[in-house]
């Protein structure tokens, strides 16, 4: 086995993204005026953002207070020049969907989490603080899920769905 192909088993794994989802809804619920969850469908837009180097730095880059609207038009900033970027979100969205799949199944699984069948919203039902014994060259992973969660909580999925160029 290849070095590349050994960090793409480490990385690129379900338990890790299933932790990486649950960052992201964690923070969504905590940052939410009303307390909700994520829509289902914004869950497919974590990983790719997240396990992609370019656009996670670019997430880290853009203050944790910040919007998901400052972190888009990072994009376009001709300092930056990477709006390429920013469409090929949708095509890595569909080639990570089994990963996805894969990660909310374990996440499920181990009890992290439900879907609200009302509002078709993921909660998180282990409480705030999960450890997720990730090594610390990881926690960077962490982050960017929390911001992404931090920022989508005050936007509904279409919103987010234009900010980011995607459909669901």
């Amino acid at each position: 086995m290849g070095v590349l192909s050994r960090e793409v088993e480490i990385t690129q794994n379900a338990a890790l993204g299933a932790s990486l989802l649950w960052s992201f809804a964690d923070e969504h619920v905590a940052i939410s005026a009303t307390h909700a969850g994520p829509p289902f469908h914004a869950v497919f837009s974590v990983l790719p953002l997240v396990l992609h180097e370019d656009t996670r730095t670019l997430i880290l880059s853009t203050q944790r207070g910040s919007s998901l609207r400052s972190f888009a038009e990072k994009f376009s900033q001709s300092k930056i020049g990477k709006s390429d970027l920013l469409v090929a979100i949708q095509a890595r969205m569909t080639s990570f969907r089994a990963l996805t799949v894969e990660s909310f199944r374990v996440l499920l699984s181990c009890g992290m989490a439900t879907v609200d069948a009302k509002d078709g919203t993921v909660l998180p039902t282990r409480p705030r603080g999960l450890k997720t014994q990730l090594s610390e060259d990881k926690e960077h992973l962490v982050r960017a899920a929390r911001y992404l969660g931090g920022w989508m909580s005050s936007l509904s999925l279409y919103e987010i769905a234009v900010t980011l160029r995607l459909y669901f």
